[in-house]
């Protein structure tokens, strides 16, 4: 396990790569074609699950210093940023997941329209 502050690092660097990357992916829906990179879509997944592995560690070493220790403003700092971390793992998650769904509706019209 690492300190709260290089794992809150790295799961803010995480939450800015998938953001870029989401865009991207959605940019590409938008195109004529609208072909999202198959690579770009599984680079993103791995991410979040990367980040989500890191929400979960970095709520770990919360928890453990908090119980050490009580300073209280510290506390609620790091309470904020613990939590905002994970909420932004989920709100990544979902935007993933409906791209991934709308991917599928996608590919499975493709495949009536081509047994017509």
């Amino acid at each position: 396990m690492g300190d709260l502050q290089g794992l809150h690092s790295q799961a803010r660097r995480l939450i800015m790569a998938l953001r870029a990357g989401v865009d991207r992916l959605e940019a590409l829906e938008l195109r004529p074609n609208g072909a999202a990179s198959d690579a770009l879509d599984r680079e993103m997944h791995q991410k979040l699950l990367d980040l989500q592995k890191a929400s979960v560690e970095l709520d770990a070493v919360w928890r453990m210093q908090n119980m050490a220790s009580n300073s209280g403003s510290n506390q609620t700092l790091w309470k904020r940023k613990v939590e905002q971390v994970s909420d932004e793992a989920d709100h990544l998650s979902a935007a993933l997941q409906k791209h991934t769904q709308r991917q599928h509706r996608k590919h499975i019209e493709e495949q009536e329209r081509e047994e017509l």
